[in-house]
């Protein structure tokens, strides 16, 4: 080897060390091995398989269920109070719809087997429940029935109680024409693949039990706020595509990362980082077909986007963990110590 020819692969060797001490913006979490996994109760399944309610049969449910039964039967369905001593009879008229009959069919098809979702589900609530120390949560399967009765579409996707995480499975029925015809605009049935389900229901849990939107007040604390929800989220399910965790489709997860530079200039020019005005910043955070002075290619709520990047441009800067980053009441302090700049 000549003199020449040595230094430059010396060069090269401390341009590797260089490169691989680039501290990860990415956190290892260990599953605590002593944690049980979740188990799954389907509900979806049980409610259709008697052919008679009977108080019995709702004190089972209970015991099975705990809290979800009264979120079930008192907020999806809306159809009497859990202590109505006439709600065997209010299910029975449920289930013998027609079109929930229909939903409860397809439900059935497509979800015959369930443990796929399951397991990665698991995964990730085992790896939630080893971060910050908390019971692993029952996992639940419902039909929402949104078409019940013909009145206005109600609808959940994911519900989450103090001991429960719940999926309903008949919004996850894809390109199903029955969400035209009761109304779901596209960009919110874009979202009804089964692709989305891992991350909806993770995303769901995490949200429920980190986000706060309604005390942060500029939009920068929304973004950032939401954005930290995404950022733990990703942490608990690697495998799952970006697209999957924002909620985006593919077209329009490239669309965010092609102009996330072109977004934040936009909010920086129009001086809305700190706009605490509602009328002005609502339109950047609520669901829609695209985001406001945006394309029609963009997402709506693009911004959460950006708190994402945000919030993984500080933990690559930062040694915080992940119990922390959830536990920073400042977010400004966070966003300048990000030292984002796209």
């Amino acid at each position: 080897m000549t003199k020449n020819k040595r230094h430059a692969s010396l060069f090269f060797l401390f341009l590797f060390f260089l490169g691989g001490c680039q501290r990860s913006a990415n956190r290892e979490i260990v599953i605590d091995q002593t944690i049980a996994p979740p188990v799954v109760i389907r509900f979806d399944k049980m409610l259709f398989s008697h052919q008679n309610m009977t108080p019995e049969m709702i004190n089972t449910y209970r015991d099975s269920l705990g809290a979800f039964l009264d979120v079930y039967v008192e907020e999806i369905l809306n159809v009497a109070h859990i202590n109505d001593p006439a709600l065997p009879m209010f299910l029975d008229h449920f289930r013998a719809d027609e079109n929930v009959d229909e939903l409860n069919q397809l439900v059935g098809q497509e979800f015959r087997d369930f443990s796929l979702y399951h397991a990665k589900i698991s995964d990730g609530l085992l790896r939630y429940s080893s971060v910050f120390n908390t019971p692993v949560p029952k996992l639940i399967t419902f039909i929402n029935g949104f078409n019940y009765y013909g009145g206005p579409v109600r609808f959940h996707k994911i519900v989450a109680t103090q001991e429960a995480l719940a999926i309903g499975l008949d919004m996850y029925l894809s390109e199903h024409d029955r969400y035209d015809a009761f109304g779901f605009p596209k960009y919110l049935s874009q979202g009804f693949a089964q692709e989305y389900i891992i991350a909806d229901a993770l995303k769901g849990w995490v949200f429920s039990d980190h986000s706060s939107p309604q005390n942060k007040e500029t939009l920068i604390e929304k973004m950032i706020d939401y954005g930290r929800c995404l950022y733990m989220t990703r942490q608990l399910l690697m495998d799952q595509p970006l697209y999957a965790i924002m909620g985006y489709t593919k077209d329009q997860m490239q669309w965010c990362e092609a102009n996330e530079k072109r977004i934040w200039q936009t909010l920086i020019e129009q001086k809305l980082l700190y706009e605490k005005t509602s009328s002005k910043i609502d339109p950047f955070l609520t669901p829609g077909p695209f985001t406001k002075d945006f394309p029609k290619e963009s997402p709506a709520q693009a911004v959460f986007y950006l708190g994402l990047k945000i919030v993984e441009s500080y933990m690559q800067k930062n040694t915080t963990e992940l119990v922390e980053l959830m536990q920073i009441e400042d977010l400004s302090t966070l966003l300048t110590q990000s030292s984002y700049n796209p």
